[in-house]
């Protein structure tokens, strides 16, 4: 009987896992940098050191700046669930281990694509995402390699 009522626990947990998925939209990522930067593409491995906070500097030496958009929006889920193969909460946690530790920082939270690219082209060493939407050419696009 206990056996039985766990099965469908778990059938009714799986359908609603995949219900959540096929109903949240996705939205497509574009990893960008500043256009100084001399990279055209990064490793999936790395993009995570760098929003782990784990890898500070680029190759040249240049100190990377690190921005997110807002935590709880869509766009921020995607990125970190396509990009990063990461739960947002997961990173979350990562960063707070940094901060209370004294070893690291938080990175810096924009409010808009808008303001991504802004501070993206206007900072040496920055890195970020945004939606397929709004790219210019003050900023580089570069892929990442799995």
């Amino acid at each position: 009987m206990i056996k039985k009522i766990y099965n469908n626990i778990f059938s009714i947990t799986i359908y609603l896992l995949f219900t959540l998925f096929l109903t949240t939209p996705l939205y497509a990522q574009n990893l960008l940098v500043h256009k100084n930067l001399s990279i055209s593409s990064i490793s999936q491995d790395k993009l995570r050191a760098i929003y782990s906070m784990r890898t500070r500097v680029w190759s040249d030496g240049t100190p990377i700046t690190v921005f997110i958009l807002n935590p709880d929006s869509a766009v921020h889920r995607d990125f970190c669930l396509k990009k990063l193969e990461i739960f947002p909460y997961q990173l979350q946690r990562v960063w707070d281990v940094k901060v209370y530790s004294g070893t690291g920082q938080t990175p810096i939270n924009l409010n808009s694509e808008a303001e991504m690219i802004r501070k993206i082209s206007k900072t040496p060493g920055a890195i970020g995402y945004i939606s397929d939407k709004g790219v210019t050419d003050n900023v580089k696009i570069i892929d990442i390699q799995k």
